[in-house]
């Protein structure tokens, strides 16, 4: 691998990591991924992802992808400064570049319209505040962190200064919408079933 200065990261030393290993940029460095969140973790990500799979396929409404594409938030043509793979994300159709090869689907050239964050125990609040604005100056529409001991989402809107976000709490019990997918109806229970 070459030099990782805080100017960034090649691009071709990103794409050159093992499938086996998962790797972000943040600050220009090369920031290794947690690669076993547990059952919790990636059932409750399963169970977003059968909520919303559907309901933009039917509507072509864009692409939702599971934990794994690595998305480049701050990028020149051959550097990368930040890339962040949220556990869940989605794409609108119209936001999806005509030349983008969907057959190679390790990085997206920007950041999702909708990232999704489940907190896993060894995540502290700094690295999800880092993630939220890394999104949200990169372009994101929305952020959701997912508690899944506390079985709570935080839904934050696109803010108008990236200093004063706002969010808001959904229990279980309760349902959300989001103006990314009108008229669905999301229960929170749903999110976190656990099938026995």
């Amino acid at each position: 691998m070459t030099d990782q200065t805080l100017t960034g990261v090649a691009l071709a030393d990103l794409m050159a990591v093992p499938e086996d290993r998962r790797v972000e940029v943040v600050r220009g460095q090369l920031r290794e991924v947690d690669m076993s969140p547990g059952y919790i973790h990636t059932t409750t990500i399963e169970n977003l992802y059968d909520l919303l799979k559907p309901f933009v396929k039917e509507r072509r409404l864009g692409i939702v992808k599971i934990d794994g594409l690595n998305y480049l938030l701050s990028a020149s043509a051959d550097t990368v400064r930040e890339s962040r793979i949220p556990d869940l994300s989605f794409v609108k159709a119209e936001n999806i570049p005509p030349d983008f090869d969907r057959s190679s689907f390790s990085y997206f050239p920007g950041a999702p319209d909708l990232a999704v964050e489940v907190v896993s125990p060894s995540e502290d609040s700094v690295d999800i505040d880092e993630k939220i604005g890394d999104y949200f100056a990169a372009g994101t529409e929305q952020v959701w962190v997912i508690y899944p001991r506390l079985k709570k989402v935080h839904v934050y809107p696109r803010p108008a200064s990236l200093r004063e976000r706002s969010y808001t709490i959904y229990t279980d019990g309760e349902t959300f919408e989001s103006p990314l997918f009108p008229g669905l109806i999301i229960p929170v229970a749903e999110i976190f079933r656990v099938e026995e």
